[in-house]
């Protein structure tokens, strides 16, 4: 599997596109207000890419970028029922929160959780 880091911007290139569409995709952001915090954004598998460790292997490509550039902790939002997403974070070290962390940017969610990258 070919994993690659790339910027977000405006005009996505096609060979990008064509990973999101036959995989899936998933990024880090800075958590708005924290230098050390980050967040695990918009991951997501096609339902063709799940069960094969991919989800996995993004997630840990995502954290260890997010450990590479400094940031101390990862946070996420997802919904109760992504069960099989929430038993891979809880397989990569998240635990949960009883409530959103301040700055969250929706609130459609209703686990949240939050890992150390030390």
């Amino acid at each position: 599997m070919r994993v690659e880091i790339v910027p977000i911007r405006p005009e996505f290139d096609a060979e990008i596109c064509q990973i999101i569409q036959s995989v899936g995709g998933g990024g880090i952001a800075p958590f708005a207000g924290h230098t050390d915090l980050c967040e695990l954004k918009k991951l997501f598998l096609l339902p063709t890419s799940r069960g094969h460790g991919v989800g996995r292997a993004l997630s840990e490509h995502c954290l260890n970028f997010a450990k590479q550039q400094g940031y101390a902790k990862c946070y996420l939002d997802t919904l109760s029922s992504m069960t099989q997403a929430i038993k891979l974070y809880q397989q990569l070290g998240f635990e949960h929160l009883t409530q959103p962390m301040a700055g969250t940017e929706h609130n459609g969610c209703d686990v949240w959780m939050l890992k150390s990258l030390n």
